[in-house]
């Protein structure tokens, strides 16, 4: 049976929102050097960010309940720059790209806060950051 364009809609795209996710214990969330579309906010559980150096994983941070993660490489339209992976059994807030560039729009502190954030987080000449290392 054909239907004519005008009566019919696809949908296709995910609606926009804020979403729960569940992770298992080891489960990876994102891999160092994958695109940065997402930010997550750790509900409960823990998941440590881990990043590749020479040829090695190593944990440079460990994250709990009400950490963040994935903000760097959103905020520079960069790949990830570390591995993250749930520790423990947990639940995180994800907020894709689209969700997060609107808060940055609307909400000043907002931007001002994330941006403070990931430049306290960037690696400095020696690998280390000024502040918490994160996953960006």
């Amino acid at each position: 049976m054909l239907f004519p364009a005008d009566l019919v809609q696809l949908k296709v795209d995910a609606p926009p929102g804020i979403f729960a996710q569940h992770l298992a214990s080891g489960e990876i969330v994102f891999n160092q050097g994958d695109l940065g579309d997402s930010v997550y906010v750790i509900q409960s559980g823990e998941c440590e960010v881990l990043r590749e150096i020479d040829g090695k994983h190593e944990q440079i941070a460990l994250l709990g309940s009400g950490d963040y993660f994935g903000e760097m490489a959103v905020l520079s339209d960069l790949t990830r720059g570390a591995t993250v992976r749930a520790v423990t059994a947990s639940n995180v807030l994800l907020i894709p790209k689209d969700e997060f560039d609107l808060l940055k729009e609307n909400v000043p502190v907002f931007d001002q806060f994330f941006r403070e954030l990931a430049e306290s987080r960037t690696p400095g000449p020696n690998g280390s950051a000024a502040g918490t290392e994160s996953a960006g």
